[in-house]
């Protein structure tokens, strides 16, 4: 990060001296091209700043995606169990030939749309966890798909 900083101001200090010195004397393209080049110094650096935060926050993110990604799973399976239920007069669904347990607490189609709604949002959040499988490889990371691969052999190198 210094190499940017001192890259900055060895920029900016000529931008200074030919925008105070006036275009006419010293030139206007310069001053712009400088100018120019300070700003592309500084969106680098902005974005090398970024990136390099982004592995302390992806920790974080990964511990409450996980979270998520369990609650909502959880959630699934419950309001699977009241979407299931049809009338008083109907029997009640099974699972695995054991009779499932009747929920009377939650209205039918209530459950159902939260079943629905739950469901989607589970898949959004896996495509969220597959991307940031795809970030941390970007990112230069290996060996993640290797570990969450039931037979994957992880060698760190």
């Amino acid at each position: 990060m210094q190499t940017g900083h001192w890259g900055t101001v060895l920029l900016l200090v000529p931008a200074f001296v030919t925008g105070f010195a006036g275009s006419k004397a010293l030139g206007g393209s310069w001053h712009a091209s400088l100018g120019l080049a300070v700003l592309a110094l500084i969106l680098a650096r902005l974005l090398l700043r970024v990136v390099s935060r982004m592995a302390a926050i992806s920790v974080r993110l990964s511990s409450l995606l996980y979270a998520a990604l369990y609650s909502i799973a959880i959630m699934l399976a419950l309001t699977g169990l009241t979407a299931g239920q049809r009338s008083p007069f109907t029997p009640p669904p099974s699972a695995f030939g054991l009779q499932l347990p009747q929920i009377p607490v939650v209205p039918t189609t209530v459950g159902a749309r939260a079943h629905t709604a739950l469901a989607y949002l589970l898949l959004a959040l896996i495509g969220v966890h597959l991307l940031s499988l795809l970030a941390r490889r970007l990112n230069g990371e290996r060996g993640v798909l290797a570990r969450m691969l039931p037979f994957g052999r992880y060698r760190q190198h």
